[in-house]
């Protein structure tokens, strides 16, 4: 269960480290994916 927006887990900090550690000058893109098909306001702004 989702408790917050900012959800986060050890997997998406250790990947998240990797990338910045091997990568450091690439550029990158996050998209979210709604797997809970929670329905969001249509106001909501995800930065």
């Amino acid at each position: 269960m989702i408790q917050s927006i900012l959800d986060n887990d050890l997997y998406k900090f250790t990947m998240q480290n990797a990338a910045m550690k091997l990568y450091p000058h690439s550029k990158v893109k996050y998209k979210f994916i709604n797997r809970g098909k929670i329905i969001f306001p249509k106001d909501l702004r995800i930065i």
